[in-house]
């Protein structure tokens, strides 16, 4: 049992693997593309999240395959599973940057190695400091969205588990010391046995101190069980995820020849 608890407290699971490549967009300056996909980049990453961006993809598959895969059309998510699939990825994340009538609009999708939709994320707003507002508002939620679907461990917060487990160790720990103490008093006791006799009182307090400490060692042990069984209930009890929030759909910004247009036909 306490093996197990000991497990459980060690115990880590694997952050989700996204891929990021550079998001599309068309023709927006280069300088805000590349704030863009830095800020977004920046609010995803966290420990549960192990996020590649565009130039570890581009490290990884080389750059001919890369542009290769990067060619899909945004409604091309074969493309973009086989991507995920050739990083070893979960999840990739794509979507497109574009500027329309002096306003930024980014739409953000995920979807899963097997190509099924995972979310997506329409953000619009006038200018780079307004976007990222947006960006602080919606990419922690989106980020969750995407762990409540694929890893929904990763977000529970266990908060008393802890104090269990903390007993059941330190509890472990006294025992196996006074465990200790109390076999020094046994080899004692038998060191006297072939050297010369001590007085009966010496042997007596021996005797009783060295029971004394087996006695408390054990119900240690016992105490330490009961703490790790506690620890396994509260870890179960805890270990209930939120469900993922619905997504709610929204419109792609498109890229045409000479425009850039927002759901627009």
């Amino acid at each position: 049992m306490l093996a197990f608890a000991g497990a459980l407290l060690l115990s880590a699971v694997a952050p989700v693997k996204v891929s990021m490549p550079s998001l599309s967009c068309g023709q927006l300056d280069p300088i805000v593309c590349a704030n863009v996909n830095d800020y977004v980049a920046g609010k995803l990453t966290r420990p549960e999240l192990e996020l590649t961006t565009s130039a570890d993809i581009a490290q990884a598959l080389g750059a001919e395959r890369q542009r290769q895969l990067l060619g899909c059309s945004d409604d091309a998510t074969d493309c973009m599973a086989e991507l995920a699939g050739a990083l070893g990825s979960e999840v990739i994340l794509f979507g497109t940057v574009a500027k329309f009538e002096g306003r930024l609009f980014v739409n953000l999708r995920a979807i899963s190695s097997a190509g099924k939709p995972l979310g997506n994320r329409a953000l619009r707003a006038d200018d780079l400091r307004g976007l990222e507002r947006e960006f602080d508002r919606e990419l922690p939620g989106f980020g969750d969205e995407l762990l409540a679907v694929l890893r929904p461990a990763l977000l529970v917060k266990r908060r008393w588990f802890w104090v269990p487990t903390g007993l059941a160790l330190a509890s472990a720990a006294v025992g196996a010391v006074l465990l200790g103490l109390a076999q020094s008093n046994a080899r004692q006791l038998d060191a006297w046995g072939t050297a010369k006799a001590p007085t009966r009182e010496a042997i007596h307090s021996a005797t009783v101190t060295g029971t004394t400490l087996q006695s408390a060692a054990v119900g240690l042990f016992l105490g330490a069980g009961a703490a790790a069984v506690a620890a396994v209930v509260v870890w179960l009890l805890e270990g209930r995820p939120p469900g993922p929030k619905p997504v709610a759909s929204g419109s792609a910004p498109t890229t045409g020849t000479g425009a850039v247009l927002w759901g627009l036909p």
